[in-house]
């Protein structure tokens, strides 16, 4: 009887659970041409932290305009990162945009697909912002798209405490 529980339970539990989060986002360069990570002139680079067995990626959603930035598994408590190099004929330049850690605040706590909107490729590191309180945790709207590989296409709307600038 137990080895039937567990059979008949185990997928359930397994799909409703997918390991990590994901952080969405458009990317467009200062005249308003979409960038992808199909784009030539580009390259997605995630920073892995040093001694960290993380597993971070870069994929594009079913759109082809939506980037999406995966970590998973391990260190979700941590800041992470994605370098995007464009390399132009003689230069390259630089945009590394940080990831905070997605656990929300609000009635209920926990690790929550982030949409932030259309961000614009400029040299220098650019912070995602996430809500400072709980009420703005609460109050964020659901989107739905992109589903991860457990079929979850539930992303938050993080896009409006995005203002464009860099440190």
């Amino acid at each position: 009887m137990k080895f039937l529980f567990i059979f008949l339970f185990t997928p359930v539990f397994a799909s409703s659970q997918w390991p990590g989060y994901f952080y969405s986002f458009t990317l467009t360069d200062s005249s308003g041409k979409l960038i992808t990570v199909n784009n030539k002139n580009y390259t997605f680079t995630p920073a892995r932290p040093a001694n960290s067995k993380i597993l971070l990626n870069v994929l594009m959603c079913g759109d082809s305009i939506t980037i999406r930035f995966y970590e998973g598994y391990k260190d979700f408590d941590r800041v992470q990162q994605l370098e995007i190099v464009r390399a132009n004929h003689s230069s390259k330049e630089a945009m590394v945009i940080e990831f905070p850690p997605s656990l929300s605040g609000g009635k209920e706590k926990f690790y929550r697909n982030l949409f932030a909107g259309n961000l614009i490729f400029q040299k220098g590191i650019y912070k995602i912002k996430i809500p400072k309180t709980d009420s703005g945790w609460d109050d964020l709207q659901e989107k739905h798209f992109c589903p991860d590989y457990g079929g979850v296409d539930i992303y938050y709307d993080i896009s409006a405490f995005q203002k464009q600038g860099l440190e």
